[in-house]
């Protein structure tokens, strides 16, 4: 007897992940547009996506951990940090031409939903 794929897959129900991204992908061809007087391209579209997506993560890990000044390991997950949310920052200041404080003020709440920690994960 053949083995029937599941309706889930059959219909290919989208990873929360995906949706998130597309839904900010939308959010930010509109600031994007608006603020360059164009539509950003597919890869400045992807890197910026993918900066939004590296905040989440990297100021819960700064908000959770403390700093040992005697641990250099404790150091350099706080400077790794540091270093992403500094990176994506430069990266919507590159692409669009703001910050990325005054990028996330633009945004439409409900298109930011939080992901958890699975915001930077690979599809």
């Amino acid at each position: 007897m053949e083995e029937r794929t599941p309706p889930e897959r059959a219909l290919g129900a989208l990873d929360p992940k995906d949706a998130w991204r597309e839904r900010m992908a939308r959010a930010l061809r509109a600031i994007v547009t608006e603020q360059l007087g164009r539509v950003p391209s597919p890869v400045e579209e992807r890197r910026l996506v993918d900066a939004l997506a590296s905040i989440g993560p990297a100021a819960r890990t700064l908000d959770q951990e403390s700093v040992d000044p005697d641990d250099p390991s404790s150091i350099a997950r706080v400077r790794e940090q540091t270093r992403v949310l500094v990176a994506a920052d430069q990266t919507c200041r590159d692409l669009v031409g703001i910050g990325v404080a005054e990028l996330l003020r633009r945004l439409d709440p409900s298109s930011i939903e939080d992901q958890g920690g699975s915001a930077n994960a690979p599809p």
